[in-house]
């Protein structure tokens, strides 16, 4: 058989498939770019898995909290025709559908009640297969993403709603994310790989990241940086006084000495003063006068007190000799004593 009669029997086959794709329209989504809004589902070839994080098998990925790492899948059931059907795979916030016959447009799906969706399964547990008909609505996890279903007759039969823009931009990859071999192109050259001697090359590992750089990405002229310049220091203050010439900081005024506070004089005691009756009392139970009104002299002994202490002197005499002074004065008061004891009488 030739390579042109294998592909005529290849295209034989897909124009006798009632559904041989199935293509999945974006109604709604958080997570999902504005810009993709279909999604072609070969159902020849196992089916696509939808999850949260990415695989080596062909996943629909979406990225929420709300979609489970493996969340549900989508395979075909039966062959000539090819029908689809949908699974939930034990997901935590579930699979919806909801039967329509019409096509739905974004005002309209949140027109629909909630109760018009139909859970595929309890939390965590695994769902019966689910048929999909021609534009039925399937929602992944609570409010996360809302597909429309389509169905036509043939693969050249589409809508404009399901159609593949020329530029493929409106596509919705579903090929593996994961685990991509790595291209001619993009594989490192032997001086890129380390040395495997007895004795290999300890590289820095900036000039490691550096050098893979510049393998994979070859420098432009718009992503080359400019080398940064050491910051100069700025003297504001200069500044400030050449523009400001004439303006200079107050100077501080010296504060005035306090002048010392004049006392008042003392003013006798009156006879309706409570203490002078409190002193007229205790003299008169003591049987003696009252004392005189003069002001109460302070007197302070110039030696040690005890035996051969000198008199008592008043605080003003006492201010006004020195200490040595007062040891001289202390010294010939003592010798003048000793001298009249020992005199004869």
């Amino acid at each position: 058989m030739t390579l042109v009669s294998c592909a005529s029997a290849s295209w034989a086959s897909m124009a006798h498939d009632a559904h041989p794709f199935l293509r999945l329209v974006k109604v709604s989504s958080d997570v999902l770019p504005q810009a993709q809004a279909v999604a072609i589902v070969d159902g020849r070839h196992g089916g696509v898995s939808i999850g949260r994080d990415k695989t080596f098998t062909p996943r629909l990925r979406l990225p929420s909290m709300e979609v489970s790492k493996h969340h549900a899948n989508i395979y075909s059931t039966s062959r000539a025709p090819i029908r689809y059907s949908v699974s939930d795979t034990g997901s935590t916030h579930g699979t919806f559908v909801c039967r329509r016959d019409q096509p739905t447009s974004p005002s309209d799906l949140a027109a629909l009640p909630g109760s018009s969706f139909q859970r595929l399964s309890q939390p965590k547990h695994a769902s019966q297969p689910w048929d999909l008909r021609h534009y039925d609505l399937l929602r992944i996890g609570l409010q996360c993403t809302v597909f429309e279903v389509h169905l036509h007759g043939t693969a050249w039969d589409v809508c404009d709603r399901c159609a593949i823009s020329p530029d493929g931009l409106n596509e919705i990859s579903l090929a593996p994310l994961a685990g991509k071999q790595m291209t001619s192109s993009s594989r490192p050259t032997a001086a890129d790989r380390p040395s495997s001697g007895p004795h290999p090359v300890q590289t820095d590992a900036r000039k490691r990241l550096h050098q893979l750089k510049k393998a994979y990405f070859p420098p432009t002229h718009s992503t080359e940086l400019a080398p940064r310049t050491a910051p100069t220091y700025r003297d504001r203050a200069a500044l400030r006084r050449t523009k400001q010439p004439g303006q200079r900081p107050p100077r501080p005024t010296p504060a005035a000495a306090p002048s010392p506070a004049a006392s008042a004089p003392a003013v006798p005691l009156g006879s309706d003063h409570v203490g002078y009756q409190l002193l007229a009392k205790m003299a008169q139970d003591s049987g003696e006068a009252m004392p005189s009104r003069a002001p109460i002299v302070p007197r302070v002994a110039a030696g040690r007190a005890g035996l051969g202490s000198t008199g008592m002197l008043d605080a003003e005499t006492y201010a006004q000799g020195t200490p040595q002074a007062r040891y001289q004065a202390q010294g010939r008061e003592t010798a003048r004593r000793r001298y009249e004891a020992e005199a004869p009488p």
